[in-house]
């Protein structure tokens, strides 16, 4: 029995010209996929995009990851009822990351993350 099954096509387009993966430990590999898998999976629920442009790639001792969709947009002040911001934000928090949301209604959403790649090196080092 299907339910409530709905196709949406989307337009991705991914970027990762600067970055430099040998930087990156598979843990910090891992958190970047699920960053990006969760940002998805809340613009296929909620947005109604059109397109979403994934740009990846490493300054310094940091990896910048750019997520931005053409969607509805949403408060940011509003209160969140699901956990999908919550896990992203969680994530990022393990390399000493941080997590700018910039939407509002009408505008889309631009989800950027920046994670310290020698963060996880202190940890594993103490």
């Amino acid at each position: 029995m299907l339910s409530n099954l709905s196709v949406t096509k989307l337009k991705i387009s991914f970027n990762a010209e600067g970055l430099h993966e040998a930087s990156l430990n598979e843990e910090q590999k891992v958190t970047i996929y699920r960053i990006v898998q969760e940002q998805l999976n809340n613009v296929l629920k909620h947005a109604q995009a059109s397109s979403v442009n994934i740009q990846l790639n490493t300054a310094g001792d940091h990896v910048n990851l750019l997520i931005e969709d053409n969607g509805k947009g949403f408060d940011t002040n509003a209160q969140r009822k699901g956990i999908g911001i919550t896990n992203i934000i969680s994530r990022a928090e393990l390399f000493n990351g941080k997590v700018k949301i910039d939407s509002s209604p009408g505008n889309g959403c631009r989800l950027e993350v920046i994670l310290d790649t020698k963060a996880h090196e202190a940890q594993a080092a103490a």
